[in-house]
């Protein structure tokens, strides 16, 4: 699991940030792992852990036991829900040749686009 550090906060895509500089950390990510010995035997999930905000235009749906859906990594199932998650098991074709790289593109960030976190962390 790979998410970004205080040093890059702006890659989180949180309100605030340019969304190009976390499109551009994710890229970097996604090319350094198909340009890696790993790709022939890796996948890579690409979630957010938030409200949706830009990614999503659906609100995540409600579980049976009233509780709002989201992704868990790793947890033993903490009820029912978890339980009876898709592990994703079935969704690989563990015989197919691996897929070539696809390329990525760094975009540069638009002028006065950037945010100054320091400042922003004295705002509130």
């Amino acid at each position: 699991m790979i998410t970004p550090s205080v040093d890059h906060l702006q890659a989180s895509e949180h309100n605030g940030a340019p969304i190009t500089i976390g499109d551009d950390w994710i890229g970097q990510i996604a090319s350094d792992l198909m340009h890696s010995t790993e790709w022939h035997s890796s996948a890579l999930f690409i979630t957010w852990d938030d409200c949706g905000c830009f990614h999503d235009q659906a609100k995540p749906g409600i579980n049976p036991d009233g509780t709002q859906q989201g992704p868990r990594l790793h947890l033993p199932p903490l009820g029912p829900n978890d339980a009876r998650a898709y592990g994703y098991t079935n969704a690989f074709d563990y015989t197919q040749q691996p897929i070539s790289p696809i390329p990525t593109v760094n975009r540069p960030v638009p002028r006065g686009a950037d945010t100054d976190w320091a400042q922003l962390r004295q705002d509130t």
